[in-house]
């Protein structure tokens, strides 16, 4: 089963306290190989600055195998004092196996160095499917926020259970900043899964996957931006690529 997804949070912890308050819409489309249906979903997310954090609301129309769900959440970062960071999320789906009943998570980091610039972080989350598969991820992450530069590395291991079969893997991404709020990110992962969910009945194996991506975010104006991004992932049955488009709206 595909590990929750951490990352975003992690991407954005220089400071807890780092989010513009925004809407965004977008839309992604994916392209399955063999028997399986291609995807699409339609998302939106509200993101309310705080003090010393922040706290995001996203929604999203999902079709993932065939099955169609309405996917909503909410995830939040929160400093404690000038060094330490706890970040939280959860999530759920309406229907379907593909679309997990429950996603949660919760981590703490800490930042090092005399201007905070390498930040630290650990996370356990949970994902709950329908079928009565089940993942428990611990994930950990280092940051480092130089000029122009933020470079990202990470580990994860997952058990899921019935079965008790264990999943590795890691990850690693590199933003360039470029003039005017330009953001340019490649993020690559790889490992082990230990299951293949993709309708009622699951394949219990254990399989090497990897992704990748690129993503360009441009400002337009002052307080808009447009996203675009590309995605390819691959296991030994089926191989997805994926392009997804956003706009951004800041208040």
């Amino acid at each position: 089963m595909r590990p929750v997804a951490l990352a975003l949070l992690c991407a954005v912890l220089a400071t807890a306290s780092a989010q513009s308050r925004g809407v965004e819409v977008g839309a992604e489309v994916t392209g399955l190989s063999g028997p399986y249906d291609d995807g699409r979903a339609v998302t939106a997310q509200l993101v309310l600055p705080r003090a010393g954090g922040w706290l995001r609301l996203s929604g999203a129309a999902s079709e993932r195998f065939g099955e169609r769900a309405l996917v909503y959440g909410v995830a939040g970062a929160q400093d404690f004092g000038s060094r330490w960071v706890a970040v939280g999320s959860a999530a759920s789906s309406t229907a379907g196996i593909a679309h997990p009943r429950l996603q949660a998570s919760l981590g703490a980091g800490r930042k090092w160095g005399t201007r905070r610039q390498v930040l630290t972080i650990g996370t356990v989350a949970l994902q709950d499917v329908r079928d009565g598969h089940r993942d428990v991820v611990a994930t950990g992450e280092a940051v480092v926020y130089g000029r122009g530069l933020i470079v990202q590395g990470g580990a994860r291991a997952t058990l899921s259970t019935p079965g008790d079969k264990l999943g590795l893997g890691g990850h690693a991404a590199a933003t360039v900043l470029g003039a005017g709020g330009r953001q340019v990110t490649l993020r690559l992962s790889a490992g082990r899964e230990a299951y293949l969910v993709t309708g009622a009945q699951p394949l219990d194996v254990s399989f090497r996957s990897g992704e990748g991506s690129v993503t360009w975010l441009e400002p337009v104006g002052a307080d808009w931006s447009v996203s675009a991004g590309v995605g390819l992932y691959a296991n030994p049955y089926y191989t997805r690529v994926g392009v997804r488009t956003g706009l951004t709206r800041r208040f």
